[in-house]
């Protein structure tokens, strides 16, 4: 597609922008960059997918997704299994103009991917690795054990899980007063044992080249990411070839195969088990 043959709102986004930044994933690439488009985290493990939205939030019962197109093919999967690295430009259609090119399916616009491909010459490899830090600037205050107990049975209370003897005593507290009288002395900052910074890693490698009538091009990256809290590390593998054979003068003959694979070690927590801690 280009841009010549549209009449509408076009953004662009080339490798030249980011290159030399930590991306992490494709939808990082977006972020900033773009106007009007919003990309957003759907959690804060490492390796969570981004959520892309170029018009918004249209529907509450239907998709709300961009229609995504990587050299010229229709991806049913989004962006996952793309190496950043491997990405030439991206181009989000944002109005009619993609409604008029792709049909109803890309009523919420759509974004145009053209990974790199090879040129003609002799064989060229190159190397990229990345090293990035995660941490926290500071953290929020917490409850010392005992104010921490009694916000516990207080709880309780508001929700009618506690009741009271014939003798006008509380039953059913989660702590005793023995218990929160002992708990006064403890000033143990959980968040503070628990917290470590993080490291992310990210080598990538590929080599192109070819003659006037056949190109290729190949590349593999690993990217890591650890956890700021707990044992929940993330690993992705990328692959991606890709052959340009000119036939004739206005025949061309093209292939690409890919692969990922993504690997998460995810740490028992209440929220992911859906434990109630009040009862």
């Amino acid at each position: 597609v280009k841009k010549s043959d549209l009449t509408g709102a076009v953004s662009g986004v080339s490798n030249r922008q980011y290159k030399n930044q930590p991306v992490q994933r494709v939808e990082n690439i977006l972020q900033g960059r773009t106007p009007g488009v919003e990309v957003t985290a759907t959690s804060g493990m490492p390796g969570a997918s981004m959520k892309v939205r170029v018009r918004g939030t249209t529907s509450i019962n239907k998709s709300s997704d961009p229609l995504y197109v990587i050299d010229g093919i229709i991806s049913s999967s989004g962006l996952d299994g793309i190496n950043p690295s491997d990405i030439q430009s991206m181009e989000i259609l944002k109005d009619a103009s993609s409604t008029a090119i792709y049909g109803s399916r890309a009523s919420q616009g759509a974004i145009i991917v053209k990974t790199k491909r090879g040129k003609s010459g002799a064989p060229k490899i190159n190397y990229s690795g990345k090293f990035g830090f995660n941490d926290a600037v500071g953290h929020p205050k917490t409850l010392k054990g005992a104010a921490y107990g009694r916000f516990a049975n207080s709880f309780n209370l508001a929700n009618n899980k506690i009741s009271m003897d014939p003798d006008g005593n509380w039953m059913n507290k989660i702590y005793n007063e023995a218990e929160l009288a002992e708990m006064d002395g403890l000033n143990y900052n959980w968040l503070d044992e628990a917290w470590s910074g993080a490291f992310t890693m990210n080598h990538s490698v590929n080599v192109s080249g070819g003659s006037e009538k056949a190109t290729y091009f190949a590349g593999a990256s690993y990217y890591t990411q650890g956890a700021n809290l707990g044992k929940q590390d993330y690993n992705r593998w990328n692959f991606r070839a890709g052959v340009d054979i000119k036939l004739t003068s206005d025949l061309k003959f093209s292939a690409t195969i890919a692969g990922n694979q993504q690997e998460t070690t995810s740490s028992f927590t209440k929220g992911l088990s859906n434990l109630n801690g009040y009862g």
